[in-house]
């Protein structure tokens, strides 16, 4: 079996104000206000120029894991981000943000 790959030359494009979503809320904390600094990241994608024309801010998920929060406080936490297309690099300007449950 022989295999032949064609790869474009590789690009990057930032996207500014890409929303940051809270996943795995817990049921103790449901119902609290919950506030985000910062709300918003930017994320940097990398791939061939024809991957990167297809993909809009939409198409990229930033998430804040809630599991195992049940109390008021201020936590830092790791954000993840991930894309519908695999074949792109997806990179987080921050990788931290600061989540205040108020109670």
């Amino acid at each position: 079996v022989s295999v032949s790959v064609t790869v474009g030359e590789r690009t990057s494009a930032t996207f500014s104000d890409v929303q940051v979503r809270l996943i795995n809320q817990e049921a103790e904390i449901d119902g609290m206000p919950i506030t985000l600094d910062p709300r918003t990241v930017s994320v940097t994608v990398s791939g061939s120029e024809e991957m990167l024309q297809n993909i809009t801010k939409e198409d990229i998920m930033v998430t804040a894991d809630l599991k195992g929060i049940t109390a008021a406080g201020e936590r830092q936490l790791t954000l993840s981000v991930s894309g519908p297309n695999r074949l792109v690099e997806y990179q987080l300007e921050t990788s931290e943000i600061t989540v205040t449950v108020s109670g």
